[in-house]
């Protein structure tokens, strides 16, 4: 009930009121407040045909301004009072006088006489038999029109209240509410009641009074009013016509324990309620969701209203059903809603027809509940029906016709289908502009529809056009702070985000919010919606912090508005989750994700889109958290569901598929991945433009996949495509354009162009550390990647302080998970490299079992795990141990990945290095052979991997004296490296420096000094003068002049190599203690030879064989005794031999060797040491 509402049109002219008016009450009350005294309807009817109310069209405003508070203005007094004071038995009997009474809520803006057409119908004998029954459902008699008692404001209601007595007046009128029998809420066919404060409070205060005290009346009132009404009802937004009610009202409410959050949910399910008591035997199958005071509510209006559902079908009970089914969809109570709406049609259809008007709106209420279920398939011939009847019946251009069009492209949009959507769209808005002109709110609402489809179909221009068009004319019909206007400007936003033009979407987001917030509200269920937008925009941005607290409100108002149950709660939920997720709080986000997912599965449909969105959301978590095989299944099942529901060019599908590829990337299912990211692609450049931000994403997956099938020239054309295009869009400190950049510094290691990725790294690390925090995943996966470029440029200090870095703060914020033990193998793999393998063993072991237990013994990555593990017992010396671990892994991969594998190919291929260094040459043969074969059909004759098959199997046929031919092979390793690889990579500079081995093997040493030299060079200048590769050089040249007879320089070469690995390796790696061998050799043999050696300390004993210092100098110039042994003729034999691996000769018996048992020894070592291949081949 409004109390202060303006009068407006026709005065009572000529109205004469009854005698009390004239006869002054006998008495005065003794206290201007709201009497408790009740008139009767009969009393009511009467009045009204007394005085012509009916045929004067008299508002309550007017009837109280005009003559009631004139006729009580002597005795300031409500009007029953004066009745109570009159002569007239009749007047005095008409007023209640402690009898039992209805209060009647209602505006006073709306006709007297419509609202005593409500009363009376409601108390018309036969609708009392529908619903007057005491609570365990006996019928109660029939109540004659003298027997019915009406508390309405209009007469009860004391009007000369002084502004200090309105609180007295407040609780007084709370009394007469708590000792109502009922409350009768009156709603017009504009549902203006809803948007009023007095009556939404005394609706909440009947509520409160217990269940079933709270009656929705209503007649003829327009669905789209209701809806409108419904959700804008919120007691702090309602209107008052004087401030001081309002202060008056929301003071009361607030010195209540109720906030008005609970309250405006509480005032929800009571005005559901009250629909429902209307209804014979409504409340069957109270929704389980909603909150436990309104299904006690519902309950107790089931039992009043009868045993079943057997009530003769009248028009009044269908738009009852009608009313109460629209008020549960709206609520999101949607079983309930769809009982009461198949109900209603059911009765409809019998009683009044298939294509009566009442029928057919019935059927467009049911298939919107579907729409909004998901069940579109079931929706779609629903409307279908709806729009040939209103066709038929209405006429093409009804405006009901003309809603039945937009709301089936409505649906048509959202499965996908958008030719015919927008044929549909168009021909609501020509029919709208031709029926209701231009700036008819309906026709700016088809504007604004049609711009959103042609969004979804990437038609930008012409949707910006509309969206501008819309905004226009809302602007100008209904003003910049209607609701309407700011949908619209949200809408516009939305298509400026979708754009990557964030610049101009966000100070529409903002205005949108922030005008919302004004007119209705922080609290209103209405500002969820540009909330949501504006955290959407700012989580893409990368500003997480900023859009984490907006999400968190978001939940918060949807759980009091809505209810923590409601489908809009969940979807907030699931917003939420999307933030936490980018920040790194996968624990806190999972939770969020499973809630939100189930519940949206127990309210919709589980074919509606909002649940597919949640399984997508909920396959990235899991793909984050390393959960890959339960991540699979959720992108499968969300692609395959919004393929079948919204169509394969949609933009939801397009990002299931493009994600799923990526997902696709970690399992290794490479040529699916590529496939589907491909399509990816080329669909989103159609749909939303090759620059937009959807594009992007799917280029940058792309490239990674061409990045891990070796395709570099590709993969860097699209890297950098992605990279420009988000710097350009998202700006260069975006997480997107960083993840670029480290995508990008990946390839450039990967390729061997170190420096260019130690800028990226760098630029990224320092970017993300600043931005994001240095624990987060991004930092920590940046921080990864830098340690292991700085292991491959052999800065194994700073590499193992950075591996340890990411090892530990992934261990910390991931837990168990991929990326952690992906770092703990890091770090073993800069431990290895440093020779600490007894170091690097636990953490390989650590990374295995962690593995194991978490992804299964036969996940890739734990096959690669037990594959790097066999690599360091290759390089302990324990190649019995290694053979058999990468046959086991060779086995697993061959089972589970396929023959034909990357992964499977480099299992090969690392079992035959196992067995070659294990001296098992021919047995090794077909594993390189098959190896090599296996990735020139797999990867390609180019793929890096390709090419490190090629170059080991020239060292095969080296190692089988095959020369020729072991030539062929090298130089198409090294010409494939630096076509593929470039020149000064690592991998074409091992190349080379096998060919320069070659060459010396074939005696070319002219040629392989100078291959070896250029090795060396450029190695010197890309890696650094103390990279073990390098070194490796270094010692190859010595080598080569040593078999050239240049003693001294060689010697300098091994000094220069030996000292640098002390520093950089440490003295007990064993890359250290070969050149220390080397070295040692070198003395021994000279002294066997009878040289003099400068400073050489004697061991403790004398003979041919005793140990010199590698830290002396050896002067060619003295020579002593010659040795017995043909040491000379050694070192001439071992300059041309092959790379063989022979067993350690300071065991051997120095009569069966053709030298001393040492030299010959020394000689063995000398050969494998200047001969062997580099790691990198």
């Amino acid at each position: 009930m409004d109390k202060m509402d303006t009068c407006g049109g026709a005065v009572l002219a000529n109205a004469t009121f009854p005698d009390v008016a004239k006869k002054r009450a006998s008495f005065r009350l003794s206290e201007c407040l709201p009497s408790k005294s009740a008139v009767s309807l009969a009393w009511l009817r009467r009045f009204a045909d007394k005085h012509r109310l009916q045929q004067r069209g008299i508002t309550t405003a007017q009837l109280i301004s005009e003559h009631i508070v004139p006729c009580t203005a002597y005795d300031k007094c409500a009007f029953t009072a004066l009745m109570l004071g009159s002569t007239d038995t009749v007047e005095r009997a008409a007023v209640s006088q402690g009898r039992p009474y209805f209060f009647v809520s209602h505006a006073r803006s709306r006709p007297f006489t419509e609202t005593l057409a409500n009363l009376c119908h409601h108390f018309d004998p036969e609708q009392q038999r529908l619903w007057r029954r005491r609570a365990d459902g006996e019928e109660l008699p029939v109540l004659a029109d003298e027997g019915i008692f009406l508390w309405l404001d209009v007469f009860s209601a004391n009007h000369h209240v002084a502004p200090d007595n309105l609180p007295g007046e407040l609780a007084a009128l709370g009394e007469a509410l708590a000792e109502a029998e009922e409350t009768l809420l009156i709603v017009d066919p504009y549902a203006t009641p809803l948007q009023r404060l007095w009556c939404l409070y005394e609706a909440w205060q009947a509520c409160r009074a217990g269940p079933g005290r709270l009656r929705l009346l209503a007649g003829e009132i327009g669905t789209k009013q209701l809806r409108v009404a419904f959700m804008a009802m919120d007691a702090s937004s309602a209107q008052t016509t004087r401030d001081a009610d309002r202060s008056l009202l929301l003071d009361a409410i607030r010195r209540t324990p109720i906030s008005l959050e609970l309250m405006n949910r509480e005032l929800r399910d009571g005005v559901i309620v009250a629909a429902l008591v209307q209804l014979p035997a409504a409340a069957t199958n109270i929704n389980s969701n909603s909150s436990a005071a309104a299904v006690a509510a519902a309950a107790a209006a089931h039992r009043n209203s009868g045993e079943d559902g057997s009530s003769p079908w009248s028009e009044d009970l269908g738009r009852k059903l009608f009313l109460a089914a629209t008020v549960c969809h709206l609520n999101g109570w949607l079983d309930n809603a769809r009982l009461l709406y198949e109900r209603a049609l059911a009765g409809r259809e019998q009683e009044l027809g298939p294509t009566h008007p009442d029928t057919l709106a019935a059927i467009h209420g049911l298939a919107g509940l579907f729409e909004a279920q998901g069940h579109y398939e079931e929706a779609e011939p629903l409307y279908r029906r709806v729009l040939a009847g209103r066709e038929a019946v209405l006429g093409p251009e009804h405006p009901d016709t003309l809603a039945t069009v937009s709301s089936f492209g409505a649906l048509l949009k959202s499965q996908g289908k958008y030719f015919r959507a927008e044929q549909l769209s168009r021909k609501a808005l020509e029919g709208r502009r031709r029926v209701l002109g231009e700036d008819h709110e309906d026709t700016l609402e088809s504007v604004r529809s049609l711009a959103t489809l042609l969004q979804f179909q990437g038609k930008n221009a012409e949707a910006e056009a509309l969206h501008q068009r819309a905004l226009e004319g809302y602007e100008r019909v209904l003003g910049p702070d209607h609701p309407c206007t700011l949908s619209s400007v949200g809408s516009l936003a939305t298509l400026y985000e979708a754009q990557g033009e964030y610049s101009a979407a966000e100070p529409l987001y903002r205005r949108s919010l922030e005008y919302s917030e004004r007119m209705l509200g922080r609290d209103d269920p209405r500002t969820l919606c540009p909330l949501n937008g504006l955290a959407t925009l700012l989580e893409a941005l990368g500003r997480w912090d900023e859009a984490e607290p907006l999400y968190r409100r978001a939940v918060a108002t949807s759980e009091r508005a809505l209810g923590p149950n409601h489908h809009d709660t969940f979807t907030c939920m699931n917003n939420l989750a999307g933030v936490l997720k980018a920040q790194g709080k996968y624990k806190e986000a999972e939770p969020l994700l499973m809630r939100a997912l189930e519940g949206k599965e127990q309210l919709l449909s589980p074919r509606h889109p909002g649940i597919f969105m949640c399984m997508h959301n909920l396959a990235g978590l899991l793909k984050a958290r390393g959960k890959y095989d339960q991540a699979a299944e959720m992108y499968e099942r969300a692609l395959a569901g919004r393929e079948a529901m919204l169509g394969a060019d949609h933009t939801d599908t397009l990002s299931s598929r493009s994600d799923f590829a990526g997902l696709l990337v970690c399992l290794g299912r490479y040529g699916e991945a590529e496939s589907m990211a491909t399509t990816a692609l080329r669909d989103r450049e159609r749909v939303s433009g090759p620059r937009s931000p959807d594009a992007l994403a799917s280029v940058d997956v792309l490239a990674t996949v061409f990045f891990t099938r070796g395709k570099y020239d590709t993969a860097e054309l699209l890297f950098r495509r992605a990279l420009e295009g988000r710097e350009r869009l998202l700006g260069v400190e975006h997480p997107d354009t960083l993840a670029s950049v480290c995508g990008l510094a990946g390839l450039f290691k990967a390729q061997g162009r170190f420096r260019q990725a130690d800028v990226l790294y760098t630029r990224a690390t320092e970017a993300q550390e600043r931005l994001l925090g240095p624990q987060h995943p991004d930092t920590l996966a940046a921080v990864h990647g830098l340690a292991t470029l700085l292991k491959a440029q052999g800065k194994y200090d700073e590499a193992e302080r950075l591996a340890r870095r990411a090892s530990y703060g992934r261990e910390l914020v991931l837990g168990d998970h991929p990326e952690t033990f992906a770092s703990v193998c890091a770090l073993a793999n800069v431990l290895k490299a440093r020779g600490r393998y007894d170091d690097a063993a636990p953490l390989y072991e650590r990374a295995l079992e962690g593995r194991e237990r978490m992804l299964g013994p036969d996940h890739p990555d734990t096959l690669s795990s037990r594959s790097m593990l066999a690599g360091l017992r290759k390089a302990q010396g324990r190649y019995g141990d290694a053979s058999k671990m990468h046959r086991a892994v060779l086995e697993s991969r061959e089972v589970v990945l396929g023959a034909r594998h990357p992964d499977t190919l480099t299992s090969v291929s690392a079992l035959a290095s196992a067995l070659a260094a294990a001296g098992h040459g021919l047995e090794a043969a077909p594993f390189l052979r098959r190896a090599l074969e296996g990735r020139e059909r797999v990867l390609g004759p180019d793929h890096p991997d390709t090419l490190h098959s090629v170059s080991a199997f020239a060292g095969l046929m080296r190692w089988r004296r095959m020369y020729d031919m072991a030539e062929a092979w090298c130089v198409r390793a090294l010409h494939g490296r630096q076509r593929v690889l470039g020149p000064n990579h690592p991998d074409t500079l091992a190349s080379l420096n096998n060919l320069a081995v070659l060459m010396r093997c074939q005696g070319k040493y002219g040629r392989a000094e100078n291959a070896c030299r250029r090795a060396l060079e450029v190695r010197e200048r890309v890696l650094g003068s103390d990279h073990p590769d390098t070194l490796a050089s270094v010692s190859t040249l010595a080598g080569l002049v040593r078999c050239l007879g240049r003693y001294d320089e060689a010697e300098g070469l091994w000094r220069r190599a030996l000292e640098v690995r002390r520093r950089v390796l440490g003295r007990t790696h064993p890359d250290t203690l070969a050149v220390e061998k080397v070295l040692e050799g070198v003395a021994r043999l000279r002294q066997c030879k009878g040289f003099k050696v400068e400073g050489l300390p004697e061991r403790k004993g004398s003979g041919p064989c005793a140990s010199a210092s590698v830290g002396t100098s050896i002067t060619s110039a003295s020579v002593a005794t010659a040795s017995e042994c043909d040491c000379t003729a050694m070192v001439k034999g071992m300059d041309t031999a092959p790379v063989v691996n022979l067993p350690d000769a300071r065991g051997s018996n120095p009569q069966e060797s053709p030298g001393c048992g040492w030299c010959h020894g020394f000689m063995t070592l000398f050969a494998s040491h200047a001969k062997v291949m580099p790691a990198g081949v």
